[in-house]
């Protein structure tokens, strides 16, 4: 076999069909990831022939997904929106596709937890899911909540949990730059009157919280992580986790760059 060069690696030699039961969205991108064993980093890898054929969406296929995989993935999804959204080179068309990718994720999340039954709320989630990668892979200028998690996978942590984990965190830290373009989503938030209900429950106001204290809320409505001590790293982690996360690419991308 030839060996990959600069990360490209080669075609499959099947067609490929994708039948996808979680809402991380890798049917829609030609990259795949793999951890080194000699320092647990993160390594992608892509050719044009990994495209899919034919993905089936299918939410009654979802029904046996655990739930907490089920809406951590989806919190990765959200994660590409706003990651998207907040890009520095993002297009604007992109951009409006992402804005409202983000709403109808969010909708559908919190329909979900009031019913998992709800195959309506799965199937708005997938197709959402659909334009939210799409927006990311042509993006591609994502930011650190990406770069840092991708870095956790290899610690043991689950894709979507590494966004509930770092994406309010990350919007804090770069608000310095972009506080201008957080506070558009921000709006989009407060505009639906679901997800502002749920702000509002959770002590915030829309005049005095930002984008990462409204992610933060719609998280803990979900029951899910946030923190490191969380989803098992431990501070003797941090050192490795800082180190592998400095080469990842979107590390380097984000809006404030991370040296």
């Amino acid at each position: 076999r030839r060996k990959a060069l600069a990360g490209t690696g080669n075609a499959p030699r099947v067609p490929l069909v994708f039948i996808p039961t979680t809402l991380s969205g890798a049917e829609y991108s030609k990259y795949a990831g793999c951890t080194n064993p000699r320092n647990h980093m993160k390594v992608q890898f892509t050719h044009p022939g990994m495209f899919a054929k034919l993905v089936v969406l299918d939410p009654d296929l979802c029904r046996t997904t655990p739930d907490w995989v089920w809406r951590s993935t989806r919190v990765r999804a959200i994660d590409h929106c706003v990651e998207t959204i907040c890009a520095t080179r993002a297009r604007s068309e992109i951009i409006m596709i992402a804005q409202r990718s983000l709403k109808k994720l969010i909708r559908s999340l919190l329909r979900y937890a009031n019913n998992p039954d709800d195959l309506g709320a799965r199937l708005e989630s997938q197709l959402a899911c659909m334009d939210a990668t799409i927006c990311a892979v042509d993006s591609i200028m994502l930011g650190a909540s990406h770069g840092i998690g991708h870095n956790l996978g290899p610690l043991g942590v689950g894709h979507g949990q590494t966004s509930c984990v770092l994406l309010p965190s990350v919007m804090k830290y770069n608000a310095r730059v972009n506080a201008e373009t957080q506070e558009k989503i921000v709006e989009i938030l407060w505009s639906e009157e679901d997800i502002a209900s749920v702000l509002k429950k959770h002590g915030l106001s829309k005049a005095e919280s930002d984008l990462g204290d409204a992610l933060r809320a719609i998280f803990n409505e979900l029951g899910l992580p946030k923190s490191l001590k969380d989803v098992g790293v431990g501070r003797d982690k941090w050192q490795q986790l800082a180190e592998n996360s400095l080469e990842d690419t979107c590390c380097k991308t984000n809006p404030v760059p991370l040296t």
